[in-house]
């Protein structure tokens, strides 16, 4: 009697353990599935949408001026072009009025669209630099613009690109973990992955899983899994 007793108790022992074993390991296999499906999120952020007509607009001639001859234009083809010098007559204290700034100059970095996510991100104790992000249809483009003002708000210098493209899909077609498959990155190696708009070259747009491991970051075509860049983050 003792012994069925305790064969029943082993029995329900090992039950037990049995189905914790199966309790972790769909736990695990959930959390696995839920970061495999990421959809698009929008940007929590604040989104700054401006109506350009309400703002001025200057040319080379009218920075010059207004820097009394000081500014220079720097590197003003493809690559990202920068102005050194006061580039707007208004002030820049806050993300918001770094955008309003921003329009001063779209003729000059050839700007059509004022969708833009707008954040301080870095403080120094002479001057401050707003990251200005560009976003289409809730999705944010890779690169974007900084603004940099001394901490009265006085312009120092701009310096960016603005990615211009028609009806692009923001709709990726491979989730993230089917674009994954084409890159040799492991899973747990994946710090961040996220859905942006890519200029992968002058007149080519792509939307791609950007996939941020510890010393990568590699960029899939959304909609043919092509990987479009793969770069050491030493080398950006």
């Amino acid at each position: 009697m003792n012994k069925i007793v305790k064969t029943t108790r082993n029995l329900i022992v090992m039950i037990i353990f049995l189905f914790l074993l199966v309790l972790i390991a769909l736990t695990i296999i959930l959390t696995i599935a839920e970061r495999d499906n990421l959809t698009p999120v929008p940007p929590q952020k604040p989104i700054f949408i401006l109506p350009t007509e309400y703002y001025e607009t200057l040319s080379f001639d009218d920075i010059m001026e207004l820097s009394n001859g000081e500014a220079e234009f720097i590197r003003f083809g493809f690559n990202n072009p920068q102005i050194k010098g006061v580039f707007t007559t208004g002030i820049i204290l806050s993300p918001q009025e770094a955008v309003i700034a921003l329009t001063s100059v779209r003729d000059i970095f050839n700007i059509s669209s004022f969708s833009y996510i707008a954040e301080r991100c870095e403080n120094h104790p002479y001057t401050h630099t707003y990251a200005l992000t560009q976003i289409y249809n809730g999705v944010e483009v890779y690169g974007g613009f900084r603004v940099h003002a001394s901490i009265d708000g006085t312009p120092l210098s701009i310096t960016g690109r603005y990615i211009g493209f028609d009806d692009l899909n923001t709709n990726p077609r491979l989730s993230p973990r089917q674009a994954r498959r084409k890159i040799n990155i492991n899973m747990s190696q994946i710090n961040e992955t996220k859905l942006i708009i890519y200029e992968v070259s002058e007149n080519d747009v792509r939307l791609c899983w950007m996939f941020t491991s510890f010393d990568r970051t590699v960029f899939v075509d959304a909609h043919t899994g092509e990987t479009v860049r793969n770069s050491s983050i030493i080398d950006w």
